[in-house]
């Protein structure tokens, strides 16, 4: 692995652990007000404050005048429309609407469920690789989302809503994610800050325009909307953009599998900040969700493999993988986005499920 790609994938990890820490926070922060705002309504308003936030970003990007990143075109249409449908209208409904019915710590813990099913999707479909002992941990993390889903003895918790009905809405929340992740991972080439904004936009005109349509109360306190906002900017806008660079450099199995820390982090949250007392059980699903991180994310994957010529545009820098000539000018020390032809190459080396690495196996 060349300084090139440790860099890129230094890059990646840093940006999977950033999205992770900055969802796993925003969990516990949003359970307070579900009991006091209605949860479509919720899930509209925080996706708005990821399409504030991000819109400022975007419009802040083009005010520079530097071209980085590459444009969506018409052929990312259909992946992009379809992970509205599945992340942005489909698994915020179901995820907030799990969350008002459970307590935050066991949601945090079920979200580890995301990383699973992204993962049998990527190597069902985007014919991704892990590791053999990433198995290992797919199924420490299954079963702690499974530990989790069983009533606690605690009559408190079981007040709180701990059903079966709340963990298959969170459950149905991770499945429509993790079809959003992968098929984000097939335009994660594309500007993360357009396709992300684009997404806030789509989820909270649909939920916000729902509840009006449908007669559902929209209005929220102003501390309670300022949370959601903030919770939305951070834990879904900035957090999606980390995550989508993500993918670019490690490729939807490897970046879920990083990602899964925010189950972890939200766990530790809701201990911290909302008093939540989990039961021993509880515990043991902690446990065996980071050593089901640990065993996934530690995965090392080496082969000898074929680059087919392949034409497309995303931003990159000149290395082994791009070796073509382009007008004098274009490029720079920090990266650069053209379209541009990939040559076959067949070489050995470590690497990731990226952009530049979407071989069978």
């Amino acid at each position: 692995m060349n300084r090139f790609e440790r860099s890129r994938r230094v890059r990646g990890v840093a940006c999977a652990l950033s999205a992770a820490v900055m969802f796993g926070v925003s969990t516990p922060l949003v359970r307070p007000v579900l009991a006091r705002t209605d949860v479509a309504a919720s899930a509209g308003y925080l996706y708005l404050g990821q399409a504030l936030v991000l819109s400022l970003w975007w419009l802040a990007s083009r005010r520079a005048g530097r071209r980085v990143e590459a444009d969506l075109d018409r052929k990312d249409l259909a992946p992009l429309g379809l992970g509205i449908v599945a992340g942005g209208l489909i698994a915020p409904g179901a995820f907030t609407a799990g969350l008002a019915l459970v307590p935050a710590h066991q949601v945090s813990l079920l979200l580890g469920l995301e990383t699973v099913f992204t993962l049998l999707i990527a190597l069902a479909f985007r014919h991704e690789r892990l590791s053999g002992g990433a198995w290992i941990g797919i199924g420490l993390l299954l079963g702690a989302g499974a530990l989790v889903s069983l009533p606690a003895g605690s009559a408190k918790e079981t007040a709180l809503g701990t059903s079966l009905a709340g963990s298959l809405l969170v459950a149905l929340a991770c499945a429509g994610w993790a079809v959003d992740s992968n098929l984000t991972a097939g335009i994660s080439g594309k500007d993360p800050t357009a396709i992300s904004l684009l997404k806030g936009w789509a989820a909270s005109a649909s939920y916000l325009g729902g509840c009006l349509i449908l007669g559902r109360q929209i209005s929220a306190l102003p501390g309670d909307l300022v949370t959601l906002l903030v919770a939305g900017a951070i834990g879904y806008g900035l957090s999606l953009r980390f995550f989508i660079l993500a993918l670019r450099s490690l490729g939807a199995a490897q970046t879920t599998a990083l990602f899964s820390t925010a189950p972890i982090v939200g766990f530790a949250a809701s201990v911290a900040f909302l008093g939540e007392r989990p039961a021993a059980g509880r515990w043991i699903a902690f446990l065996l969700a980071v050593a089901g991180v640990l065993v996934v994310a530690l995965g090392r994957h080496e082969h000898e493999h074929v680059h087919g010529e392949v034409a497309h545009e995303h931003p990159h820098i000149h290395d082994e993988h791009h070796d073509h000539e382009h007008r004098q000018g274009t490029e720079s020390a920090a990266g650069h986005a053209h379209a541009h032809v990939h040559g076959r190459l067949v070489h050995t080396h470590p690497h990731d499920s990226d952009q530049d690495h979407t071989h069978r196996h």
